[in-house]
């Protein structure tokens, strides 16, 4: 079967006039630059690149599978190839880790935010891979409290005046929200599904704003 090909026509344009100068088929090579070889048939999640202003600009990519977390290089470089292993962690003894987000916090560090199927939210290093800490959202009593969807940030550097006035008006700092939707299943009793709730933490320390 050959490769997929487009049909692009360049046309320019001069005063009121059109002209076709060219018309071309293009050819798309489906060879992948790199692939990682993943040791189990789990399904991957969505994988999160660094953040645009990340201080090492690693060009690394960030992706979870089960219950493990893997960096893996794009490109080729001093002192890696494009498609190794930068570094894994498994902080789950079992369960699911839910699509990762990157960003980058007022302190000026990269980090990887993700949440899993055990109810906690969890705050990684980008640059080396240590989780730094994490809080756990289940209610009390609730073991089947989870996470379906990974979590959003939003960097204190990167938003308009008013929500960074309202932070420092009420925190009297600079500080970043991670967000995170939870899902709660119906375990009847004092666990009903009714109860689901939109949690805005302080990306500093993972505590509820």
């Amino acid at each position: 079967m050959g490769r997929p090909a487009a049909r692009l026509s360049l046309f320019v344009g001069i005063g009121i006039s059109v002209f076709a100068v060219a018309d071309v088929e293009a050819t798309c090579d489906p060879t992948p630059v790199w692939l990682f070889p993943t040791p189990s048939t789990i399904p991957i999640t969505q994988a999160a690149s660094d953040a645009s202003d990340a201080p090492s600009a690693n060009g690394v990519s960030y992706f979870a599978q089960g219950s493990t977390l893997r960096a893996v290089w794009n490109e080729t470089a001093a002192g890696h190839t494009a498609g190794a292993l930068k570094w894994a962690i498994s902080p789950l003894a079992s369960g699911t880790i839910n699509p990762p987000t990157t960003a980058v916090l007022s302190n000026g560090v990269e980090y990887v935010f993700y949440t899993a199927s055990d109810g906690n939210l969890y705050k990684t290093d980008a640059e080396t891979g240590m989780t730094t800490t994490f809080v756990n959202l289940q209610r009390p009593g609730c073991v089947s409290d989870q996470f379906l969807a990974g979590p959003s940030v939003q960097v204190f550097a990167k938003s308009n005046a008013t929500f960074q006035n309202a932070i420092i008006a009420q925190l009297g700092h600079a500080e970043d929200l991670v967000f995170v939707v939870t899902q709660y299943p119906d375990a009847s009793g004092s666990c009903p599904d009714s109860a689901n709730k939109i949690y805005a933490l302080k990306g500093s320390i993972l505590m509820v704003k």
